[in-house]
């Protein structure tokens, strides 16, 4: 591997970048939703040739107006396609709304400002039950959200009798007849519910987590993504923007029927494909749906003004649907193609800058342990002492400054969701939620009260069922600060569920787990993550629709620039590319930009990326479940290389692998599973042990008493 800077590579001359050399074809499927704003203008221009009506003040309003309902509704609902979820109630809760609402007032008596709050409320519960039963129970969203769609409207018809309540007065009216500037209120209120959107999707983590739910939800759950809370979130907001719609209906009809909202969920649904959401989740562009919101308010408008039925505008609607789904199967095969590997070598052979090797690079091009005076300056100048003054540390500054102690403060600027920042390998920091990492954080340092080293992890009497099957056995192990210890074992042996255990992917039915020589009793992965203990699982938790930067900070992203965008939960996109690219490179690691997509890259590429993550965050305790799995010879001794690092710096280390040679070559002590049970745990600093010993062992050909 080559330990020059990637992002030079990338940036300046040499080879040019690959997006530079898709196609035209490419690119335009990779723009989601732009085939189908040069359809609305297409289409817009014909119009207004056919019609001197349609360009038009007054009938851009009309069409605006048309689909605001449609609009604000549909804003929530692409949140949860793009996140693998559905919600087909919306029309019903709409009519439902409505219903409540005039209920409220005209029986009740109600206030209209109050019977307006009851119906979002009955909107917002609809909603949150709905998300309750898909997001914590597991239902299914379709058949949820369809026997939601019968039992609103069911409802509905009950309260109601059948009957249309109207005569709310000019107050509620003006919701839905009133202009404020010449501009009605419903499309003030679209676009301001859609410009939140936009920020939300695009600004701020919730877009990310929403995406890397859809695409990957056990990668996103492994890495502390609200992968439950979060769409069921967005089922409340799903059911308070359709009551929201029900009620705005009511106003410019005045009158509220059950009748209201009907075939507002297929309108929904079919905007949302056309603006090119991934039906699966995982992929799709909010500027893309409003364009499916406009093409179909301008293609219903147009063709009435142009004399032709309503019923050429739903055939011409589904031919555009079939269209955009042609188009989504080409984007996603398209966004198959891997980044080839020699492109990466020839670009970083061209622009690897003139000079000596880096200070402790090896044969094998991994950077060494570098001194805190030599390497400690992180992207942004700073080193181990800058992260320290700024309350935040980065990928870059762990692996640059093994040896500091950066102090991180809860909540700083640049902090993670509230907690503490990020922190590296070897740079001490108190993360919220978990026990302080004493400083030094080695063997040495972790001395309890009888002068013996305090394991850095340790767990106790592990049991776990999955119905009948007991997948671990009364399980226990311990892990010293800067110890590797091997875990091997035939497949089903129990390995892998242990690593969920650890993580906090999985709860364990009965034992204890202990950090540091303190009980954890936190759950999720989130926590896990927090308390510096970092995983490279054995399908990588990578997010294939999310870039390498994305991936790489998914769950720790970073918040600014500036204490205004911080406050505003504004993620920092170039903070972060700048800061994995500088990881990268120190890391001695040959990427391709890390703008890329994971999808695209290649087994091996993937490989390196949740390596590299696990070892840049991975502050107390770094698992990696067969972490060679997908690599080359010359990979493989790069991991190999930075386990000794990691070693070195008072890392510890939990390393699952087959591979007997890479075990023995690194571990200090082999734990060795077999049907749910450890049976041995040798340590080769007191005996020597082989691989056929090992294999032996695994097989039951040989006793652990032997």
């Amino acid at each position: 591997m080559n330990a020059g800077p990637v992002r030079h590579s990338w940036r300046s001359g040499g080879v040019p970048r690959l997006g530079q050399q898709r196609s035209s074809l490419q690119r335009l499927a990779s723009a989601q939703g732009g085939g189908l704003f040069v359809a609305l203008v297409i289409m817009s221009l014909y119009f207004s040739v056919a019609t001197d009506s349609f360009f038009t003040r007054s009938n851009i309003l009309v069409v605006l107006e048309q689909v605001s309902v449609l609009g604000m509704v549909a804003v929530p609902g692409a949140m949860l396609l793009v996140s693998g979820n559905l919600d087909l109630s919306v029309g019903s809760v709409a009519g439902l709304s409505a219903a409540v609402f005039g209920e409220f007032d005209k029986i009740f008596g109600w206030p209209v400002w109050l019977a307006v709050i009851g119906a979002l409320a009955v909107g917002a519960a609809w909603g949150a039950g709905n998300g309750f039963l898909i997001s914590y129970l597991g239902f299914s969203p379709v058949i949820v959200t369809l026997g939601g769609f019968a039992g609103a409207a069911g409802l509905a018809q009950t309260i109601t009798s059948d009957n249309t309540r109207s005569g709310f007065g000019t107050a509620f009216d003006f919701l839905g007849d009133g202009t404020l500037a010449g501009i009605p209120v419903p499309v003030i209120i679209f676009f301001a519910v859609f410009l939140v959107g936009v920020y939300v999707w695009y600004e701020t983590a919730t877009g990310r987590h929403l995406i890397a739910i859809g695409a990957n939800k056990d990668a996103a759950t492994a890495l502390g993504v609200a992968s439950k809370r979060l769409p069921f979130v967005i089922y409340v907001l799903s059911g308070t923007a359709a009551a929201l719609g029900g009620l705005i209906i009511t106003a410019q009809l005045d009158g509220a029927s059950v009748q209201i909202g009907v075939g507002l969920e297929l309108q929904v649904l079919t905007a949302i494909l056309l603006g090119g959401v991934a039906f699966n989740g995982g992929r799709g562009s909010l500027w893309g749906t409003l364009a499916g919101i406009l093409f179909i308010g301008v293609l219903d408008d147009g063709l009435i003004l142009i004399n032709v039925g309503p019923y050429v505008a739903d055939l011409a609607v589904g031919g555009a649907l079939v269209v955009a789904a042609a188009l989504d199967v080409l984007y996603q095969r398209l966004e198959r193609v891997p980044v080839p590997e020699s492109a990466e070598a020839e670009a970083l052979e061209t622009d690897r800058p003139a000079g000596p090797v880096p200070t402790g690079a090896g044969a094998d091009g991994v950077t060494g342990t570098a001194g805190a005076g030599a390497a400690g300056a992180g992207a942004d100048g700073a080193g181990a002492d800058g992260a320290r003054a700024r309350g935040t540390a980065t990928p870059a500054a762990a692996a640059a400054d093994p040896d500091g102690a950066a102090g991180v403060a809860p909540g700083g600027p640049g902090g993670v969701d509230d907690v503490a920042g990020p922190v590296g390998p070897a740079l001490r920091a108190t993360g919220a939620g978990g026990p302080p990492v004493p400083p030094g954080g080695g063997r040495a340092d972790r001395a309890g009260r009888n002068g013996h080293p305090v394991p850095a992890l340790e767990v106790s009497d592990i049991t776990k069922r999955f119905g009948p099957v007991v997948a671990l056995r009364g399980v226990s192990l311990s892990l010293d600060g800067g110890e590797v210890l091997g875990l091997v074992g035939d497949n089903g042996a129990g390995k892998s569920t242990l690593i969920s255990i650890i993580s906090g992917v999985a709860r364990p039915d009965s034992g204890e787990i202990r950090v540091d020589g303190k009980p954890w009793a936190e759950t999720g992965a989130r926590t896990v993550r927090e308390a510096g203990i970092e995983t490279v699982f054995q399908n990588l938790a990578l997010v294939p629709t999310l870039s390498i930067a994305e991936n790489m900070y998914l769950g720790r992203e970073l918040y600014g620039p500036g204490q205004l965008a911080s406050a505003a939960r504004r993620i920092d996109k170039r903070r972060m590319r700048r800061e994995v690219e500088a990881a990268f490179s120190r890391l001695g690691l040959r990427m391709p930009p890390v703008t890329a997509k994971a999808g695209a890259l290649s087994g091996g590429q993937r490989q390196a990326v949740a390596v590299a993550r696990a070892v840049l965050w991975g502050s107390r305790v770094v698992i990696m479940d067969e972490p060679a799995a997908a690599l080359g010879v010359q990979q493989t001794e790069a991991v190999l290389a930075l386990i000794d690092r990691l070693k070195a710096e008072g890392v510890a280390t939990l390393l699952v692998s087959h591979n007997m040679e890479h075990v023995l070559r690194v571990a200090d002590r082999v734990a060795v599973f077999r049907l749910g049970r450890k049976i041995a745990d040798i340590d080769r600093r007191q005996r020597p042990v082989t691989g056929m010993e090992l294999v032996g062992l695994i097989t039951g050909a040989t006793s652990a008493s032997s």
